[in-house]
């Protein structure tokens, strides 16, 4: 019987406990940023559509120059509302071009944002 337990806490902020290192690699490799994700046409209606808006465009700007950024400093660098900035990375986030996770801050948590990749290759043919 192994006796480590892995602990990390999710998205809600609750602990996730993982009893193998396995199950705590397979965790970690789907929320932590990766080289480059690729796509086939199929899969690509997500993506189009979170590129077909300049704010969001300008996010993923931000975050590939910044690397991490909380919504309140995204926000403020694209004089823009705390409430426009979260829909916008939400759309990102459901493509798959942002990851996002809470950490706690001065007045409660705060959001913080990532590329999920350097690079996106799209197949348009399989």
């Amino acid at each position: 019987m192994n006796a480590n337990i892995f602990i990390s806490k999710n998205i809600s902020n609750k602990c996730e406990y993982f009893y193998t290192e396995k199950q705590f690699a397979n965790f970690w490799e789907i929320i932590m940023p990766k080289p480059e994700i690729e796509i086939s046409n199929g899969e690509a209606s997500p993506i189009f559509k979170a590129l077909a808006s300049k704010t969001r465009l300008n996010i993923l700007k931000l975050l590939k120059s910044d690397k991490k950024l909380d919504i309140s400093r995204i926000a403020e660098s694209l004089n823009q509302t705390e409430a426009n900035i979260s829909a916008q990375v939400k759309i990102l986030e459901n493509a798959g071009l942002i990851i996002s996770h809470y950490e706690p801050g001065e007045r409660g948590v705060r959001k913080i944002c990532e590329p999920a990749c350097e690079k996106l290759i799209i197949k348009m043919i399989d």
